[in-house]
């Protein structure tokens, strides 16, 4: 008898080399005919579900990082009030995200937005040859990190990767090593941690908190818990937390906060706050920010220095592996979440 969750935790803990060869085929690409967003009016990146959430950490690290006005949107806004995104006399570059690169929403705005020819596109997927690749003509293709399970874990930070590949066009040297031990060394650490975070019983209600890009990121884990545990969990920027979700907080409440990696002082006084009022609190952030905090109670130390924008990946893996064992510690399969199936084909 197969284990339950034996898919989803295989494709977690083999991030790190999946990694590998992720950055391996970034290599073997030509990048001479792909779209620079500098030369685009709006750079649109659109997904449904979680490459939606991949969306807005894509869409807001580009427009930090590179100065590339961009915009996240779920594809069916494209469907819904096209119009509202594709101005006139405007150029639009869209980037359009799907792991098995036939989700019905995300095919169909592609196909509208060919058919007005303002612009470019470029696909990222793990499926080479769908119909999404066929639909742009330019795509990043990561059949490697293709996964048997619904949720998506590590298909999900391997598009990271791949958004990452196409803002920056190179990767540093010792880059790819540098950020798969850095992972397998987090797994080592804390992953006993994490399991006892997952399973105890005494926690009812999970917040994500993330500011800038680390928002999209914080969405994503919401999703992961939801989706594998069927856990009350929510997401929300930082600062905003305070602005009523916050009633929510009591002593079974666990919050986690995404950090930012230079001065996170007032992302750190917001969970100040919400241990003030009783719960839990796990930091994920650079060492000298989260070390420092003698009232954290749980921390994910992570040297971002020399990574860049690929070094964003590191935030979720073990947050992935907390939803995981909250699945399994309440009996569930995390390998079929309720109501899900791994692609939603609907008719649009």
């Amino acid at each position: 008898m197969v284990k339950k969750g034996t898919n989803t935790y295989h494709e977690i803990i083999s991030q790190p080399k999946v990694w590998k060869k992720t950055f391996n085929q970034f290599t073997t690409i030509d990048t001479t005919t792909w779209p620079v967003g500098q030369y685009f009016d709006h750079v649109l990146f659109i997904g449904c579900g979680s490459t939606y959430y991949l969306s807005i950490w894509g869409a807001r690290t580009v427009q930090e990082k590179k100065r590339w006005f961009s915009c996240p949107l779920p594809a069916s806004e494209l469907l819904i009030s096209r119009d509202n995104w594709f101005l006139d006399r405007k150029t639009n570059l869209v980037i359009a995200i799907s792991r098995s690169g036939t989700t019905s929403e995300t095919v169909k705005a592609l196909k509208q937005f060919k058919k007005l020819g303002r612009g470019d596109a470029l696909s990222i997927t793990c499926y080479p040859d769908s119909e999404l690749t066929k639909i742009t003509g330019k795509s990043i293709e990561l059949h490697h990190a293709q996964e048997k399970s619904i949720a998506q874990t590590r298909s999900f930070t391997n598009m990271m990767l791949g958004v990452s590949f196409f803002a920056e066009r190179t990767v540093p040297t010792g880059l790819p090593e540098n950020l798969s031990a850095q992972l397998e060394d987090l797994f080592d650490r804390k992953s006993k941690m994490i399991s006892n975070l997952g399973r105890d019983t005494g926690i009812n209600r999970l917040f994500f908190l993330g500011s800038g890009p680390r928002y999209g990121l914080a969405c994503e884990a919401m999703l992961k818990m939801k989706e594998m545990s069927n856990s009350y969990s929510e997401a929300y920027h930082f600062m905003e937390f305070r602005h009523g979700p916050m009633s929510m907080v009591d002593a079974n409440s666990l919050v986690i906060g995404l950090l930012g990696k230079e001065d996170p002082h007032l992302e750190l006084d917001v969970l100040k706050d919400m241990k003030g009022l009783g719960a839990q609190i796990l930091a994920i952030g650079q060492p000298h920010h989260v070390n420092s905090q003698s009232w954290i109670d749980h921390i994910i130390p992570i040297t971002f220095t020399g990574l860049g924008i690929y070094g964003d990946v590191l935030y979720l893996p073990l947050l992935q592996l907390m939803a995981y064992e909250r699945s399994i510690s309440k009996g569930l399969d995390p390998d079929h979440p309720t109501n899900l199936t791994s692609v939603i084909f609907v008719d649009v």
